[in-house]
């Protein structure tokens, strides 16, 4: 999946963030392919997951909401 969708979107994973709230299905296959990752804490196992040191270092970014996208995703001055 995360393969394909680098392939539809310009074929260049770093530059490309994938951001999702399961690290089984999200954080960790996309790492895997090579995109760069922002985890949502959000729901039961976003709350229950804080604290795991393994998850804070497989994701480039942690957030608690989407309103902080924006910070992420735009270009440093």
């Amino acid at each position: 999946f995360f393969d394909r969708a680098v392939d539809l979107c310009g074929d260049n994973p770093a530059a490309t963030l994938h951001v999702g709230d399961r690290p089984d299905r999200d954080i960790f296959p996309a790492r895997d392919a090579g995109l760069r990752t922002a985890w949502i804490r959000r729901g039961v196992q976003g709350y229950l997951a804080a604290d795991d040191p393994h998850l804070h270092a497989a994701a480039d970014f942690v957030i608690g909401s989407l309103i902080e996208l924006p910070d992420l995703i735009r270009p440093a001055s």
